[in-house]
């Protein structure tokens, strides 16, 4: 959801404004293809059933063997490397475009603030009248305060950026302890936090029947809402804290110009592909194997630790993996519809919503509960085709997707060219 940049170098005197097509990295365009796809299927349950609430209420959605397991595969490769994906693409283009800026000897802080603040806008609108699910109100707002290692040496940001992604899994090994601490302690009164997990399980339990009742039945004033109801519990949630990480990681692989120097870097990008692999594979497994029925507890601790590996390496070898295939001349004429879909990644992402809504919402095809994970997969595949099909179309007579041209719009303060 970020533009691609230019290959400019450090000196040039060219004037700042919108990318031109010629100057797109296609390897950053085939990577927005891929994390759309991914955001997707990350997204489908959210889109098809109460998801945010269910854990909390203690009530199983899907009953089958097959669902369970499709529910299981998105969930370890899918689930949270969709957003770091996009995450760590916006911090590669933010720092992209606060070095077009100096090139350019042109202030940069009042554009990037309008746009972030129209990304926010678009976001709104997304979060309150389109779907609960949003996060470009958050990478808006997350987009402000990477102003504030704008400045800072690469080695500085690498080394911020794997403290602060090291963060939420020591909070996790945190929490673990004091619940074993808690459990082990015959005379620890537990009254107290019994009491508000009931609650916290009544109140879930509530908003499952409302979710249903409402976007199953509802009419468009329920589903609102419903809706500002549920954005209100999702950003309590928030990403936040493993969100910004992959801006700085991001910020870092931009300040450092990697992907504008694939033919230095592509021998690193090979051997980087082989280790994430042989990282991922083991501990995938391993982190799985933690969640059986009549593990030790005390292996409970243990999970923190592989997840933040199991993450980090599943993303390093989806990153690398594109950029190796796409140096092959083979896997270009595959890539390139991928790479069309990509560019028009915020189109794509809001489209999603607006037909994924439509289809389950009771203003569209009622089928709100009523769809698994493996028909989900199914119907991810088939929106995702369509969307790329669109895209490619779309590209042949048009620079810029809809929402793509409003944001640049307001961005540069003058109405952006369309026609191809």
């Amino acid at each position: 959801m970020v533009e691609g940049a230019p290959n400019l170098a450090p000196n040039s005197s060219a004037e700042y404004g919108p990318v031109a097509a010629k100057d797109r990295i296609e390897c950053l365009d085939i990577l927005r293809g891929l994390a759309l796809l991914m955001i997707l299927a990350a997204n489908m349950p959210a889109f098809n059933s109460p998801l945010y609430y269910l854990e909390d209420a203690g009530q199983p959605w899907w009953s089958s063997r097959a669902d369970h397991i499709a529910d299981a595969l998105v969930d370890t490769f899918v689930q949270t490397e969709s957003v770091a994906l996009f995450s760590f693409l916006f911090g590669l283009g933010f720092a992209m475009q606060l070095m077009r800026a100096n090139s350019s000897g042109l202030s940069f802080l009042s554009l990037y603030a309008r746009r972030l603040l129209a990304l926010i806008a678009i976001g709104a609108i997304h979060a309150y009248l389109i779907w609960m699910g949003d996060i470009l109100i958050l990478y808006g707002v997350l987009g402000f305060f990477l102003l504030l290692f704008r400045n800072l040496k690469a080695a500085t940001i690498l080394l911020l950026a794997v403290v602060l992604y090291l963060v939420p899994p020591a909070r996790w090994e945190l929490s673990l302890v004091r619940e074993m601490t808690v459990r082990n302690s015959a005379s620890a009164p537990n009254n107290s936090s019994d009491e508000k997990a009931l609650r916290a399980q009544e109140e879930a339990r509530r908003q499952v029947a409302s979710s249903v009742q409402a976007y199953g039945h509802g009419t468009w004033l329920e589903i609102t809402a419903q809706r500002a109801r549920d954005y209100a519990y999702y950003v309590a949630h928030n990403q936040a804290l493993t969100i910004f990480p992959m801006f700085l990681f991001g910020l870092y692989a931009g300040r450092r110009r990697i992907f504008e120097r694939l033919d230095v870097y592509l021998r690193w990008f090979r051997r980087a592909l082989g280790w994430s692999a042989a990282i991922a594979l083991p501990t995938v497994f391993l982190l799985r194997v933690l969640y059986l029925p009549g593990m030790p507890s005390w292996t409970v601790l243990l999970r923190p630790a592989l997840f933040a590996i199991e993450h980090a390496s599943l993303i390093a070898f989806y990153i690398c993996a594109v950029t190796v295939l796409q140096h092959s001349s083979r896997m270009k004429r595959v890539t390139a519809p991928l790479a069309a879909a990509g560019r028009l990644a915020l189109s794509n992402y809001i489209f999603q919503s607006v037909i994924c809504t439509f289809i389950f919402y009771s203003y569209g095809l009622r089928l709100y509960g009523k769809v698994g994970p493996v028909a989900g997969l199914a119907l991810t595949l088939a929106i995702f085709a369509t969307q790329v099909l669109l895209s490619v179309v779309w590209s042949w007579h048009f620079r810029l997707g809809p929402i793509e041209w409003l944001w640049r719009t307001i961005t540069y303060g003058r109405s952006q060219p369309m026609r191809a």
